[in-house]
């Protein structure tokens, strides 16, 4: 059983995650990470999620606490009473920073990295099932070309750079070449043809979808299919070691590379479910 957290390093966390709530509801418009609000909203809100704290330099744990978060805030659960749906690891150095600068981070939401979001391997279901560890990676899997499209290009012309290309999303990319956002056939039908927009003066900016869900690519083809089971999702951006997108990992990637369909099935089946929110 693990080591049980102190007060103090409770008192810690709590403080921590009611900076992230704040952040979350002071800049959902404008969030960069729209993954860490997937998460948060659909995954982690009004559920028992077990968080450990682990020093960033040797990796050992300083033990575990089961919270409960909510509207109202965030409360510890006895351990007789705990059951957590979700475990969550986190750097107590990387805590310490944003709780030092509170007031900065919550009003500067951009600033919230979430390195142990982006890695992947510190958020895990407690519960997790189903899919094998002995499978390719996302590099195997993944189309290694990200096509893009700029925010102000029109809808028009990503239309036409997906029907030469054959392909369903671009990856959409602000000035500095970073990529923002992305832009599927979905969003073209959904947000500019169902609404009657001018698709040659309406810009990709306009209809895409803000934010970017993104895995390593060294990630297992596992890790990757439960985040887009998770998250309802049909597409990731793969990532190198630089956070540079390396490739675009989808679900019909996974179908026709995969060797275990039943995982391609699985995530299928999870984001054609009525509340699936495609990114």
């Amino acid at each position: 059983m693990a080591e049980m957290l102190t007060e103090e390093a409770v008192g810690l966390l709590t403080a921590f995650l009611d900076i992230i709530r704040r952040a979350l509801v002071a800049g959902r418009d404008v969030f960069p990470y729209r993954q860490i609000l997937l998460i948060y909203e659909k995954l982690i809100e009004n559920r028992q999620v077990s968080f450990s704290l682990y020093d960033g330099e040797s990796g050992r744990s300083a033990g575990a606490a089961v919270l409960r978060m909510s509207e109202g805030g965030v409360e510890r659960v006895p351990h007789q009473m705990a059951d957590p749906q979700w475990q969550v690891r986190l750097s107590r150095a990387y805590i310490e920073k944003v709780v030092a600068g509170a007031d900065h981070y919550a009003i500067h939401p951009e600033l919230l990295d979430w390195e142990w979001m982006k890695s992947r391997g510190a958020f895990r279901d407690a519960g997790r099932s189903g899919y094998g560890h002995d499978c390719l990676k996302v590099r195997d899997l993944m189309t290694p070309v990200v096509m893009t499209v700029q925010l102000g290009d029109t809808v028009q012309s990503a239309s036409a750079l997906m029907r030469k290309l054959d392909i369903g999303a671009l990856a959409v990319v602000n000035g500095g070449g970073t990529v923002v956002g992305m832009l599927t056939d979905r969003d073209i039908v959904v947000r500019a043809c169902a609404d009657g927009l001018d698709c040659g003066s309406t810009r990709v900016s306009e209809v895409m979808t803000a934010g970017v869900v993104s895995c390593p690519e060294d990630a297992l083809e596992a890790d990757a299919a439960w985040i887009m089971e998770s998250l309802k999702i049909r597409r990731l951006i793969a990532v190198d070691r630089l956070e540079q997108p390396a490739g675009i990992l989808s679900l019909g990637d996974m179908a026709a590379r995969s060797g275990d369909a039943s995982i391609a099935a699985r995530v299928l089946t999870a984001v054609s479910s009525p509340e699936e929110a495609e990114l």
